[in-house]
């Protein structure tokens, strides 16, 4: 008993047989044929880069274009400032009158007596000798 996948191998290979006079693709290559994926994302972005209208030239030309000057406005009437209407005041009722709970009476925190460390000796840093100076630079 033969496999699927042999089976399918063997009549991809009498396809070819069939259409190669005809065809210069063979079927089988067109069904294993798989591109890297780098491929297309770099074919997109060369004809994107193709297709970009780069003007470097005409910058400069704007640089030196002189704009032609423009027509003064007439003179326009000043509107006088908008003005709001007053709001009517509104009265708010009074809030009712609740009464205030008593402070709560919490218990005195004991004083914690915190032991006094002995002072630790500071420690001396090496000296370092210094490094004579050259008077011969290039």
């Amino acid at each position: 008993m033969t496999s699927p996948t042999s089976l399918y191998h063997d009549t991809m290979r009498q396809l070819n047989k069939a259409f190669a006079k005809a065809t210069s693709i063979t079927v089988l290559n067109m069904a294993y044929h798989q591109y890297p994926s780098f491929v297309l994302p770099l074919l997109l972005i060369t004809l994107a880069s193709m297709s970009s209208n780069t003007l470097v030239a005409e910058a400069r030309h704007l640089l030196e274009l002189t704009l032609p000057e423009l027509p003064t406005l007439p003179h326009l009437p000043t509107l006088p400032e908008p003005e709001l209407p007053s709001l009517p005041k509104v009265e708010l009722p009074t809030l009712p009158h609740f009464p205030s709970l008593p402070e709560p009476k919490l218990p005195a925190v004991p004083e914690l007596e915190v032991p006094k460390l002995p002072e630790l000796p500071k420690p001396t840093l090496p000296t370092i000798a210094a490094i004579p100076k050259t008077t011969n630079t290039p």
